[in-house]
């Protein structure tokens, strides 16, 4: 009996395709999980939304992207970048079914060989374009054969126009961040970025986790990251336990990357009244609130460069950035090697408060090489693009949906508005602490930060763009 259900439902019903007509976009946005890419394609959508007027959706790409695929058909899909088998799989359904299948842009993090940046897996055949944060990344990805010239779409990082002028009101100021915080508002605060991502990983996954990785990135290179990571960290603490204790009027606000033991901080740092944990903001409001930035290549380098904010580099003599681009990716920041050099720098940049001559030109040249100049038009110059490809589709897009995948797929929807809600009752239940590490047992559901994201700033930004404060051109 529960066979032939099951062959039943799995057949394609004649009603499920006017159910598809009603829920049909023009577009379709699935995003990079945990929030890498999220703060920039949610512009994009917005701007497709209410500049463009089209029909658009935006999903997380780890949570049944086949279902919403079928079900809203879309003329055109902006999806993760291709780096591992599944996103291969759902490109080349989406590129049978007829859909224009464009690569969102990502970030470009700190390498020591281009091939660094190089997927491992082929995508020229399954895609019509590939959005690009830059030039360099464009001349990275035809070299190596992975796009044509005329799929090279350089647009620009989405992500950074929220650094712009236009949108940096939208995050939270130094003083509001010490009132909630309980943080006394003279205070000179030091957002330490820890970017030491392999610093605690478990080895013995590495084949498991990282088999998608680009060929180049083998284990042995693996455990060399690993060894740096512990290294520039041990440094980067020492010096700060060190410095707020000579210093009572700085305060540490602490970010630790999502693939490090926070255990390691509290255990290294203690409950120090000058050290402030900051597990769950978003990035660009610890940017916003703080007065300087320390780091170790960390993308949030760039971040702070659009916020025109001082940055501190902690170097322990590793090369990065390809050669020629690493040193202009360096002489953006001070570059620090030991307790006396940061204390030094701090020191001056707390009495300029402003960002040495030299290191703004070396941000511009960078900036323009590899983003497209942080000019804060990006995610619309992305979203003009892709209503552009949405209205060239002339193709019929059909995709068969069963009746057991309808239902299948709007219980998983329904489970996923439902824990979305008690992840947001947690915030005003418990206390910080007792949320983030409820919210963060919910991987499978990406955390939730794009309904996060669209909670806190869709009403802000559809005014934004509906009154034509925001750059448009």
């Amino acid at each position: 009996m529960k066979k032939l259900l099951k062959k039943v439902l799995s057949r394609p019903v004649a009603v499920l395709g006017t159910i598809q007509k009603l829920f049909k976009k023009d577009v379709l946005i699935l995003i990079n999980q945990n929030g890498r890419d999220v703060l920039g394609l949610f512009l994009v959508y917005a701007y497709l939304k209410y500049l463009f007027n089209k029909k658009v959706a935006i999903k997380p790409a780890m949570y049944q992207k086949y279902f919403w695929i079928k079900l809203y058909q879309p003329q055109a899909v902006v999806s993760v970048n291709i780096d591992c088998p599944s996103n291969v799989s759902s490109y080349k359904m989406m590129k049978k079914l007829g859909i224009i299948c464009l690569m969102s842009p990502t970030e470009v993090f700190p390498v020591q060989n281009e091939k660094d940046l190089v997927s491992k897996y082929d995508f020229q055949d399954i895609i019509d374009g590939a959005f690009l944060p830059g030039k360099r990344m464009g001349e990275i990805y035809i070299n190596h054969n992975k796009i044509s010239p005329s799929q090279a779409l350089v647009v620009g990082f989405p992500t950074f126009d929220w650094t712009s002028k236009e949108f940096r009101k939208h995050f939270t100021a130094k003083k509001e961040f010490c009132r909630n915080n309980s943080i006394p508002e003279d205070r000179k605060l030091i957002l330490f970025v820890s970017s030491f991502t392999m610093a605690d990983y478990n080895m013995d996954n590495w084949d498991k986790e990282c088999f998608h990785w680009p060929v180049s990135n083998t284990k042995e290179r693996a455990y060399e990251w690993k060894a740096d990571s512990q290294t520039a960290r041990k440094l980067a603490v020492s010096s700060l336990c060190e410095l707020i204790k000579k210093h009572p009027d700085w305060h540490v606000l602490v970010r630790k990357h999502p693939l490090e033991d926070g255990r390691v901080y509290e255990k290294l740092l203690g409950k120090s009244p000058q050290i402030t944990y900051c597990p769950d903001d978003f990035i660009n409001d610890l940017v916003s609130a703080s007065d300087v930035i320390m780091h170790w290549n960390s993308t949030v380098s760039a971040i702070a460069f659009g916020f025109e904010k001082p940055t501190i580099l902690i170097d322990i003599g590793k090369e990065f950035f390809l050669d020629k681009e690493d040193a202009l990716s360096q002489r953006g920041n001070y570059i620090c090697t030991d307790t006396i050099q940061m204390e030094r720098a701090l020191s001056e940049i707390f009495d300029k408060r402003s960002v040495p001559e030299t290191q703004l030109q070396a941000r511009k040249q960078f900036a323009e090489r590899w983003f497209a100049g942080l000019d804060g038009k990006a995610s619309f110059r992305v979203a003009k693009f892709i209503a552009e490809f949405a209205e060239q589709n002339k193709q019929l897009v059909h995709a068969d949906m069963n009746l057991l995948e309808l239902i299948h797929g709007s219980i998983n929807y329904l489970k996923y508005v439902t824990w979305f809600w008690m992840a947001r009752a947690t915030k005003f239940l418990f206390n910080r602490q007792k949320s983030f590490a409820f919210i963060q047992k919910l991987r499978k559901y990406d955390q939730f930060y794009l309904e996060f994201t669209r909670l806190r700033f869709e009403r802000g930004i559809r005014k934004d763009i509906l009154g034509k404060r925001v750059i448009k051109q």
